[in-house]
């Protein structure tokens, strides 16, 4: 049943039960302008998840730039990490990004 619906359906459906709780509201929170970042998001998680290695998501996202793709990675490490990505198997082209960019600049700053 599922399968059958589209993304824009899905999502709405997930934004119906989310505000359920709510009251029907989302207080103090801007879904227009933070949905970029919640779809960005969400399709890193699913590209890390699904693929083995960098070449392999850097192509399922559209992404040709390496250097752009590691800050990308580097910029949603914490929810890579809270929603355990990471800790797949075969993940550590992952860990190898956030920890080299975090060394880069620790170097940077000490200069």
């Amino acid at each position: 049943m599922l399968n059958q619906l589209t993304l824009e359906e899905i999502i709405a459906l997930k934004f119906e039960l989310a505000s359920k709780t709510l009251n029907g509201k989302f207080y103090g929170f801007n879904i227009w302008n933070n949905i970029p970042r919640i779809v960005k998001e969400g399709l890193l998680l699913f590209a890390i998840s699904a693929t083995t290695n960098m070449v392999e998501a850097q192509t399922l996202l559209g992404i040709s730039d390496s250097e752009k793709f590691r800050k990308v990675v580097y910029r949603y490490r914490e929810s890579l990490r809270y929603y355990k990505v990471l800790e797949l198997p075969k993940r550590n082209y992952a860990k190898f990004l956030i920890k080299d960019r975090t060394k880069k600049e620790k170097n940077n700053s000490d200069q």
